[in-house]
């Protein structure tokens, strides 16, 4: 979730170094998101990725469960490092936008599409720091998102914060 191209959630910089973590820092979450994301009981066939970025923790055969799978995310190096990252992957349409300012169009128009959160919803606190306007947008998680299968995972730290 990046408003420019250059800070701690998107960018060239947070690229180079998920492609050089993927391998060895991340591996055990990447196994843990592997396993957790297999069992997971999805009805769709369809997929929607909330800020999947490039896909570096996303494993290869939970994406080839879906016919399609169409993604929002607003880093504009995201949807082309995905494509590298997941070239089988069935990629649908990729939207460049923040979810939590343009989300509710995107649901409507797949409106039987299970959603995965992808390193997203933990990391609101560091993108918006109005607490309450936060915790607002947890709470409007599950209405939103009513009827529909959906998950989140998150990292257990994203970047600098206080208590």
């Amino acid at each position: 979730m990046t408003k420019g191209s250059f800070d701690l959630t998107g960018g060239p910089v947070w690229h180079a170094r998920a492609l050089w973590r993927r391998g060895h820092m991340w591996k055990d979450f990447r196994h843990e998101i592997e396993i957790w994301l297999s069992q997971w009981p999805v009805r769709s066939h369809e997929l929607l990725l909330i800020g999947p970025s490039a896909g570096w923790c996303l494993p290869k055969n939970f994406l080839r469960r879906f016919s399609v799978v169409h993604a929002m995310d607003p880093d504009p190096f995201a949807a082309f490092l995905f494509r590298l990252n997941h070239p089988r992957a069935r990629l649908g349409e990729w939207i460049r936008k923040d979810f939590f300012e343009d989300g509710d169009a995107f649901l409507a128009q797949h409106p039987q599409a299970a959603v995965l959160f992808c390193n997203v919803l933990g990391q609101r606190r560091y993108v918006n720091r109005q607490i309450a306007s936060v915790e607002e947008e947890m709470r409007s998680i599950k209405t939103r998102l009513r009827g529909r299968d959906w998950a989140s995972f998150h990292d257990l730290l994203s970047g600098a914060g206080s208590a």
